[in-house]
């Protein structure tokens, strides 16, 4: 069995490691019978977390107190983390120093109803995209004829712990037909050739966690190139924006 330390340090690591929200610094509370309560914070752009343990409380004002105490507390930790999260806000990316050479190391990008898996490449980037319209079913209405007469019968299965035959009785006769649907397919593939690039320097391919922009930027002699990958939802659109910090010195073929 944990310990409350362990079992804590368990829930720290989940939370941080699952929301992307900075870890607050830890606070130990002592109530009136000396138990400790453990005050966890993960503060994000809308999010607050607390993980609190009471153990033997029964003394209203003790409560009160500890309600307090843990409110106040809060509220000095949410101004700190708040104060710094923007500050840790630009770590929130992933990135690697060299271009995807299969589909799963592509980074991807969308708005609900295009995306996109953009690979990095220096002398030949390629963007593989899709559209939701193109996938290999048809529009088909999923509804299993006769599911409704056997919700009954499930709920009365599960009631009596025949979990095993509800599972079977709600596959075969109440879920949806078919169960799954068909996948998307692959519209197609954005290729743009950059001749020259070939001995690039201070190579970087990342994709923004906050902003959702995926790009790349690399050196070739004095120039600085960048690639900047989003999909916007209100326009309904993927766009590519290439810069150099030079002018005169984009030059691609399509």
């Amino acid at each position: 069995m944990e310990d409350n330390s362990t079992q804590d340090k368990r829930l720290a690591r989940n939370e941080s490691s699952t929301s992307g929200l900075r870890l607050a610094d830890r606070l130990s509370l002592p109530d009136a019978h000396g138990n400790l309560h453990k005050l966890s914070a993960a503060v994000g752009t809308v999010r607050c977390y607390i993980f609190v343990q009471q153990q033997n409380i029964r003394e209203p004002f003790a409560k009160n107190m500890i309600n307090k105490i843990i409110f106040r507390a809060l509220v000095v930790v949410v101004g700190v983390t708040v104060s710094s999260f923007a500050a840790d806000n630009a770590a929130l990316r992933l990135w690697y120093d060299r271009p995807a050479e299969k589909w799963t190391e592509a980074l991807p990008i969308g708005n609900g109803r295009m995306g996109a898996m953009v690979f990095g490449g220096l002398v030949n980037e390629r963007i593989q995209f899709n559209e939701d319209t193109l996938w290999r079913g048809k529009p088909h209405d999923y509804v299993r004829a006769g599911a409704g007469e056997q919700l009954g019968e499930i709920r009365r299965l599960l009631t009596e712990g025949k979990t095993k035959e509800a599972t079977t009785l709600a596959r075969e006769k109440f879920l949806s037909d078919p169960v799954r649907q068909l996948p998307y397919q692959p519209f197609g593939d954005l290729r743009l050739h950059f001749p020259g690039h070939e001995n690039a320097t201070n190579y970087r391919r990342e994709l923004g966690l906050d902003s959702a922009i995926a790009s790349v930027s690399y050196k070739v002699g004095d120039v600085t190139f960048q690639r900047e990958v989003f999909a916007s939802r209100p326009d309904r659109v993927i766009v590519v924006r290439l810069t150099a910090d030079k002018p005169g010195q984009i030059s691609f073929t399509l």
